[in-house]
């Protein structure tokens, strides 16, 4: 799934309509479709599903090979919600991605957060800078915004030659950002939606 999926959550309200993008098997029958939130499951009718080339980001020009489009259903609860794809060859979730609301407001509580830079201090097998980051997730989930805006340099070094050999995978610099490491929350633990842009570091 990569939409809605961690840096881009999606924020709904009842009888809206969820557009999905999904990189999967031609052949993947999908079976199930659901949102499932702490107290809350609800099932979701596939409106639409098309198999072909759906660029998703320009300049890069990253695609996935299927849209879906979905409707959240009169009377979802208001919640967070993992969406959940089911086939016959796997289940695909994307955790806490679906923010169902009662109303769109005219205004809005945020919090913007910028340059976490995580993993810069990589030490003990996680990013140092996750000791930091968890006080914000706690901070936030008290003071509960309605969303969390993060403005890059989320983590460190990915444009840097020099750490290739010596930093750790990418894909675990970016798990420490968002799923956090070493007993220590990542962005994931947020009770909001959160939508992070790139910066030069990432």
């Amino acid at each position: 799934i990569v939409f809605p999926w961690r840096s881009a959550s999606a924020i709904r309200t009842p009888g809206e309509e969820l557009e999905i993008l999904y990189d999967g098997n031609e052949a993947e029958v999908i079976h199930n479709l659901e949102l499932i939130g702490p107290y809350n499951r609800v099932a979701l009718d596939i409106l639409d599903s098309q198999y072909g080339s759906f660029v998703y980001d320009e300049p890069s020009n990253s695609s996935v090979n299927r849209r879906i489009v979905t409707q959240i259903p009169d009377g979802t609860p208001r919640e967070l919600y993992d969406l959940s794809i089911e086939t016959l060859l796997k289940t695909t979730t994307s955790q806490r991605s679906v923010q169902v609301i009662d109303e769109y407001k005219t205004r809005y509580t945020l919090v913007h957060r910028t340059d976490p830079h995580v993993c810069r201090e990589f030490i003990g097998g996680f990013g140092n800078e996750l000791l930091y980051l968890e006080k914000i997730i706690e901070t936030v989930n008290i003071i509960g915004p309605e969303f969390v805006i993060c403005t890059g340099d989320a983590i460190m070094h990915y444009s840097n030659p020099d750490h290739n050999e010596t930093y750790p995978p990418i894909d675990e610099v970016w798990s420490n950002f968002y799923d956090g490491a070493g007993g220590h929350l990542g962005m994931k633990h947020l009770d909001v939606p959160i939508f992070v842009s790139p910066g030069g570091h990432d």
